[in-house]
């Protein structure tokens, strides 16, 4: 099956702390994880199936070419699937499945991406996921060399999984993540072990829905005493062909007096012009603390 999505929009950016620049005014053509890929599957009888995804990021606004983004191979059955490849961790299954703005500029992961490593896609993923039973499901992964190095001995593996129930209106699940300290050894400083827990949800009430998250990092990015928190409350109102929402996120301070915090809200218009076609306005703000310098993309791949 060749399948995929085109995502694009035009934005104005006003920012008074875009990487260093000050008074960053400008209109942006951005790309929001536009992709193409392959799948397919093939029967090899008493109830196990081999499978494949091959997917890559397309810059459509002329942002570099075709990209890598998640690419497996699996083997199921009644026993669950196994998976081996490049593929989104446990952790940042669940926060995509309750942030209503990600992918745009106001994504939540604006925030936890900052520090953290494993709110992203991995290689060298060796992966479980358990069947479905009654709405309750969960996947374990072992990333085998965070950063993909080849030649050296260092101990540079993760662990992440998630448990998800999910049946009619009300999903809620928790995702746990640690990321060996090797990671960001360098020749003057020794990293330490990142630890990740997150606890979400949403329900749906007709027409209304809400969403959350919280989010523990402790030494982020391998750096002491940088442990923080981001949490994140939003809802939906559907009426009709339309939809409107509104989301803040919020990140505690880091490092002790860094005061590195900061906050993202937004909110958005979106009307559905048929099962494939939709169109949005957002609008978004960071507020970052003193010793914070986080800023608003345009796109994300």
């Amino acid at each position: 099956t060749l399948y995929g999505k085109i995502h694009m929009s035009v934005s104005y950016i006003d920012s008074d702390a875009n990487t260093g620049v000050t008074n960053y005014e400008e209109v942006n053509v951005g790309s929001h994880s536009s992709r193409i890929g392959v799948k397919g599957s093939e029967d090899l009888g008493n109830g196990m199936k081999l499978g494949y995804l091959m997917e890559w990021s397309v810059g459509m606004d002329g942002g570099g070419d075709l990209g890598q983004r998640n690419r497996y191979v699996t083997l199921g059955g009644g026993f669950g699937t196994a998976l081996f490849g490049k593929v989104d961790t446990p952790m940042k299954t669940l926060g995509r499945k309750v942030d209503l703005f990600g992918e745009r500029a106001a994504d939540t992961r604006t925030l936890t991406r900052a520090t953290s490593a494993m709110d992203n896609r991995q290689n060298n993923v060796i992966a479980y996921v358990t069947p479905n039973l009654s709405g309750l499901s969960a996947t374990l992964a072992y990333v085998t060399d965070v950063t993909s190095a080849t030649g050296d001995n260092n101990d540079t593996d993760a662990f992440s999984a998630n448990a998800i129930y999910s049946n009619g209106p009300l999903l809620i699940g928790g995702a746990y993540t640690q990321v060996a300290g090797e990671t960001w050894d360098t020749a003057t400083t020794k990293g330490k072990n990142e630890r990740d827990y997150r606890l979400a949800g949403s329900y749906k009430m007709g027409a209304f829905k809400v969403v959350g998250s919280y989010t523990d990092t402790g030494s982020g990015g391998g750096v002491s005493k940088n442990d923080y928190s981001v949490w994140q409350l939003g809802g939906a109102f559907d009426f009709g062909s339309n939809t409107i929402k509104a989301q803040y996120s919020d990140k505690s301070e880091g490092v002790k007096k860094s005061k590195d915090g900061a906050a993202v809200w937004a909110i958005g218009f979106e009307h559905k012009m048929s099962k494939r076609t939709m169109v949005y306005v957002d609008y978004g703000m960071v507020n970052n603390d003193k010793g914070s310098a986080i800023a608003i993309t345009p796109g994300y791949i």
